[in-house]
């Protein structure tokens, strides 16, 4: 779901009948598919910004975008020319 969030219901273990170990296991691996998501994106967004500005190193871009950095051109800038 949207913002990785997960949903499982009753009926659903009910009718498949799984034990707290089966239980377990899919929801890792849902919350897998959730995190590799949000790495694409990342990696998708770091690349876009990457392209408009090639000076500033892609692993830069991942830790900003990481830790929720918006990009405005003033960010940028500084970026780009430090100390400026």
């Amino acid at each position: 779901m949207a913002g990785g969030k997960l949903l499982v219901g009753t009926k659903f273990v009910q009718r498949l009948a799984l034990d707290d170990a089966e239980l377990a296991t899919l929801i890792g691996h849902e919350v897998a598919h959730a995190v590799a998501e949000r790495h694409r994106e990342e990696l998708t967004e770091a690349l876009r910004i990457k392209a408009e500005h090639p000076s500033i190193p892609l692993d830069v871009l991942m830790i900003q975008l990481r830790h929720g950095v918006v990009f405005a051109d003033s960010f940028v800038g500084a970026l780009t020319h430090p100390g400026e």
